[in-house]
């Protein structure tokens, strides 16, 4: 069994099934829970939404990746 990358409290980004496409920012780590299969899984929250997410490691990322958008990334391109 593999242990969870991100803590508890943690700011993190969510796509659903691990699409790198849209990030939807602004959830919260709220509990580490065990593995279903081969990876930790996570229960998240949005203060925007009424509910709870169960989640898998590879639907999560890193908050500060939400933040970016489609024309930052194209700024920072036409930049270069």
């Amino acid at each position: 069994m593999h242990s969870h990358f991100y803590a508890l409290g943690q700011q993190v980004s969510y796509a659903e099934d691990g699409i790198a496409w849209p990030w939807k920012g602004g959830f919260e780590v709220i509990a580490l829970l065990p593995a279903s299969t081969d990876e930790p899984a996570y229960r998240i929250r949005n203060a925007e939404q009424a509910y709870d997410r169960i989640v898998s490691e590879h639907e999560l990322s890193e908050h500060i990746r939400a933040t970016r958008t489609r024309s930052f990334d194209k700024e920072l391109t036409c930049r270069r």
